[in-house]
């Protein structure tokens, strides 16, 4: 600590005399003296500063320790408490306050309470109308019925079925079985198709019924023949009739010619289709032994394996990580031995996963795809083929038609011109033979007709259905004789379910009557009897008034020293004379407001037993964040020097002496002082009365020293008094 330096100190004439020494006139005239002679000094350093340069002077001038200013005046060092609070201003709420709504929807039919009530937990408030519970009643029933129904249902699960159930299920097991054989028929029958001697039958049929149909236009023909005895009309007649047998005898060889020709091309194509089914069914049969059935070997590929359920390349990617050449497995549709025997036998590789084949590495897949496809086509060709030789067949009957018309038409001219019952008969006859060669005609096209791919998987479709169908009974028939735990699972959670159901029903009834939540006071009510209401509907407001916030604001200086459950000291304009006591209950997040960073802070008050609070009050809260007690205090005005090394000026006799101190913490007004003082003595504090230009210039006021902290306060000119305390 440098040696203290003692300076005489002046007191302004206005300035109350408070020293507490009997010695103040003569500190007074040592004021004066000592003024004098600072002014004589001051003014002998302005000269020089001009002299020497401006900026010399002005530092001599702003660094002499030893000026006094005549705006100071003693105050006593003293022990007291300093306080590091946080003040924030809000207004009183109640945060529990709850807005009451039905759960359900109905007509209000009585309010028992008023505005301003008192009211306790579970009081009843509101009634429905009784349709409305009615109703509810009735929801309950119904929810009850269906739990017992519920529990019956598997109360007869457990106890199994019953004789009528089981003679049931036989029945529907045999009717499955006979479907299944039926469709089985059906698809044999449409693969095997029309045996070559039907088709050779039909023809012939058809050959006779042509030749009975020209032997009854050439008897009808002869009998018409013209002779002398003929009347013109009869002549003109006859001669037409002939005419249109020969037209219908060409057009019937015409049509014999173009039938011939079809059936040629039908042929063919029928005998490709058929050679294109051998290599498919060899394919299969081939790659996967005989063992496969007739129906596997005309199914497409992609049913085919989907009923076996594998694929090509699964069959042959397995058999070949077999070392040995198994046996074959019954239970599957081809022969282990014969796909291991391709697989490690053949001189070329077989492939899986391939899209192509070739004579040095053959695929199974691609070869079947292949040959399906071929067959395919094959089909298409003949079908094709057959529908050509309907579609000329149709225009060669067309022509047929037309001529035998333009018979029958002249026959009926001739039977008009003579009436004669045998030209009757003969015509009769002729109508006959030609109806019985077009049946001929439909029955050798029925039997010509291909076998669509279409229709066969239609059946083998059929036929997987009803073989499904025949599973499922026989599956149902074995089942009810054994408990199933599946339906029984499922039974108990229809039970679970039916009670679920009955509990709400129950619960929408209770809710018909609208009770307190809590004890509190009713704020509002928002209906009416008579009103209709729903689940968004509000009714009555209800705050508890025992649960009461204050809602401020900081700023965000303070808020990072402030705590989830500080204590608060409140005060109330209404109240004046009345702290009340709270704690921090929650800090909200900041809000930027012109600048300005704001934190809600949200005090839990604790209410007074003397005053029921509204809200809205308007509330000031201290929340105090450090305080010293018994600590030694002098005011921020009081410490000079710098902020390295603060000083004071204690008052002596003779005037004051400049001393370092060591300073703790402070507020808005005072300094703890931790050494360098003692009690009672009295420092020089400085009053601002006027703002020095110079001041403005440099900076004034202080700088706050945290609690707890050493070091000091650096003033450039003192700030004026103030009240220690709140920020």
């Amino acid at each position: 600590m440098t040696t203290p330096k003692e300076n005489p100190v002046e007191l302004s004439p206005s300035e109350p005399q408070t020293m507490p020494r009997t010695n103040i006139d003569f500190r007074s005239q040592q004021g004066f003296v000592g003024t004098s002679i600072l002014k004589l000094g001051v003014f002998l350093a302005i000269t020089t500063v001009i002299a020497i340069g401006a900026y010399f002077g002005a530092q001599v001038f702003l660094l002499d320790d030893d000026t006094v200013d005549d705006n100071r005046r003693p105050v006593a060092v003293k022990r007291g408490t300093l306080l590091d609070d946080v003040t924030a201003s809000g207004s009183v709420t109640f945060p529990e306050l709850e807005s009451l709504r039905f759960d359900i929807s109905g007509t209000i039919a009585e309010l028992l309470v008023e505005e301003g009530e008192s009211v306790f937990e579970g009081q009843l408030l509101i009634l429905l109308d009784d349709v409305t519970i009615a109703a509810l009643e009735s929801s309950v029933a119904n929810a009850e019925i269906a739990l017992q129904d519920a529990s019956e249902n598997l109360a007869d699960l457990l106890n199994g079925a019953s004789s009528l159930e089981i003679a049931v299920a036989e029945s529907n097991l045999a009717d499955a079985r006979v479907n299944s054989i039926n469709a089985g028929e059906d698809l044999t029958d449409l693969i095997n198709g029309a045996s070559s001697l039907e088709i050779a039958v039909a023809e012939s049929n058809l050959a006779d019924a042509r030749v009975n149909s020209m032997d009854a236009r050439s008897a009808l023909a002869e009998y018409t023949t013209g002779s002398n005895t003929d009347s013109p009309a009869l002549i003109k007649a006859k001669d037409k009739l002939s005419d249109a047998n020969q037209a219908l005898t060409d057009a019937l060889l015409t049509a014999d010619d173009n039938a011939e020709a079809q059936d040629e091309l039908v042929a063919a194509a029928q005998e490709v289709l058929e050679e294109t089914v051998k290599d498919y069914s060899a394919q299969i049969s081939g790659w996967f032994g005989s063992v496969t059935t007739e129906l596997d070997r005309v199914l497409e590929p992609d049913i085919l394996f989907g009923n076996w359920g594998t694929t090509v390349d699964k069959i042959f990617s397995e058999s070949t990580v077999t070392v040995d050449s198994p046996p074959d497995d019954l239970e599957t549709p081809w022969n282990e031995s014969i796909v291991w025997v391709w697989t490690h036998l053949t001189p070329y590789p077989i492939l899986t996963n391939c899209e192509t084949t070739s004579l040095t590495a053959r695929c199974p897949s691609t070869e079947i795809d292949d040959a399906w496809d071929v067959k395919v086509a094959a089909e298409e060709a003949l079908a094709e083929t057959v529908d050509d030789a309907f579609t000329a067949a149709k225009s060669q009957q067309i022509l047929v038609d037309t001529a035998q018309e333009a018979v029958e038409s002249a026959a009926d001219e001739v039977i008009d011109t003579v009436n004669e019952i045998d030209i009757d008969a003969l015509a009769a006859s002729l109508a006959e033979k030609i109806e019985l060669e077009k049946d001929a005609e439909a029955a050798v096209e029925d039997l010509t007709i291909s076998v669509n791919h279409i229709d066969i998987n239609a059946l083998a479709a059929r036929l997987a259905e009803k073989i499904e169908l025949e599973k499922d009974a026989e599956t149902t028939l074995a089942e009810l004789g054994v408990l199933d735990a599946l339906q029984i699972k499922l039974a108990t959670a229809a039970i679970n379910q039916a009670s679920a159901n009955l509990d709400n029903a129950r619960t929408e009834l209770a809710a018909a009557n609208l009770s307190a939540p809590f004890s509190g006071i009713i704020s509002s009510i928002s209906v009416a009897p008579g009103d209709q209401v729903s689940r968004s509907t509000p009714t009555i407001d209800i705050l508890d008034p025992s649960v009461i916030t204050v809602d401020g604001t900081v700023d965000e200086i303070d808020v990072l020293s402030l705590r989830l459950g500080n204590q608060v000291a409140v005060t109330l304009d209404a109240l004046p004379d009345q702290v009340l006591a709270g704690v921090i209950d929650e800090i909200g997040d900041g809000v930027n407001q012109q600048g300005i960073v704001e934190f809600p802070l949200t005090i839990a008050l604790t209410p007074p037993d003397s005053v029921e609070l509204i809200e809205g009050l308007s509330a000031t809260a201290t929340i105090v964040l450090n305080q010293i007690d018994n600590a030694l205090l002098v005011p921020l005005q009081a410490i000079g020097g710098s902020f390295t090394q603060p000083t004071v000026d204690v008052v002596t006799e003779s005037g004051f002496i400049t001393t370092e101190v060591t300073l703790g913490a402070s507020d808005d007004f005072w300094v703890v002082i931790e050494s360098g003082l003692t009690e009672g003595q009295e420092v020089l504090m400085t009053i601002a009365e006027s703002v020095d230009p110079l001041e403005q210039l440099f900076g004034g006021g202080a700088i706050r020293i945290p609690g707890g902290a050493g070091g000091a306060t650096f003033t450039g000119q003192q700030r004026g008094g103030g009240g220690g305390g709140g920020r």
